[in-house]
């Protein structure tokens, strides 16, 4: 497998369940990544220098299509009025599907914090398919400034799916609202 980027060699891919990937490209910056999508024929760039990528009809995340897994942990501490819950099941086969669906491809990872408070923000480690989803996710969460990928990041796993699948419609947690 081809890698190349900056990460922390004891907690890789393999950690995560990945085994069949054609390459991996960890913590890319924004420029690297940039170049990527455009490389890749994910987007195109403007004539004020915007990277533009088409989204398809879906062009931002449904608000009912948000779901956490309900458990003994996030049972009592999550807001569930504005949050579906999804059961440890459905979110085992959804990250199944996920892990079959990446073998043979090239993926992107991204070592970021969710909140902005470093004593209380969540380490999570994203894996996305594409160059400029790589690249969006930099934008809603912080990059580590005290701990970088040789840190052990990942406490979480997020992932980008990019195509529409049976998996997530069998999860019962798809909607088109």
């Amino acid at each position: 497998m081809f890698e190349q980027g900056t990460r922390n060699p004891e907690f890789g891919a393999d950690k995560f369940g990945f085994r069949y990937l054609k390459g991996l490209n960890w913590n890319l910056f924004e420029p690297e990544l940039y170049e990527c999508a455009l490389k890749n024929g994910e987007a195109q760039v403007t004539s004020g220098g915007a990277l533009c990528a088409e989204t398809g009809v879906h062009t931002g995340r449904s608000p009912k299509d948000k779901y956490i897994v309900c458990d003994d942990q996030t049972e009592q501490t999550i807001w569930w009025g504005n949050n579906g819950k999804m059961t440890p099941a459905q979110f085992a086969r959804l990250y199944q599907d996920f892990i079959a669906h990446s073998a043979g491809k090239t993926l992107y990872a991204q070592d970021l914090r969710a909140g902005a408070d470093p004593e209380f923000g969540m380490r999570t480690r994203v894996f996305t398919e594409l160059a400029w989803h790589s690249l969006f996710i930099r934008t809603l969460l912080a990059l580590f400034r005290k701990c970088r990928p040789a840190g052990r990041c990942g406490h979480l796993l997020r992932f980008v799916w990019n195509r529409e699948n049976n998996s997530v419609r069998r999860s019962g947690t798809h909607t088109d609202r």
